[in-house]
């Protein structure tokens, strides 16, 4: 018989980085990109550094701590579940599953 193979930790485990779970990850990502495209178009149209700089770096801050919130409360698959459920028919929407519950008839008895 072979040598049994060793069991390495963290293959099976989701991406995650800094705390970021994906799709909150690439949300950050995008933000950094904009934030340095935002002081570019500032400092091109004439706006001081300073100025611009904190304009930047206040919504760079703000945004990151939303977006660091979300991926808290959320969680890995939060968004989707939240985005899904803004698109269910106000008229049947459910935040618990006690009205479906009570459909349920009545074990039978033999």
């Amino acid at each position: 018989m072979g040598k049994p193979l060793s069991i390495h930790k963290g293959i099976d485990h989701e991406l995650e980085f800094k705390g970021l779970t994906p799709p909150f990850l690439y949300y950050m990502i995008g933000l950094l990109l904009g934030s340095l495209l935002l002081f570019l178009v500032l400092k091109g149209i004439g706006v001081p550094v300073l100025v611009g700089l904190g304009l930047t770096l206040g919504l760079l801050s703000w945004l990151g701590n939303r977006i660091y919130t979300l991926n808290r409360e959320l969680g890995k698959n939060g968004l989707v579940k939240k985005s899904a459920f803004a698109k269910i028919p106000l008229g049947i929407r459910f935040k618990d599953r006690s009205p479906i519950l009570g459909l349920r008839s009545p074990s039978r008895s033999k």
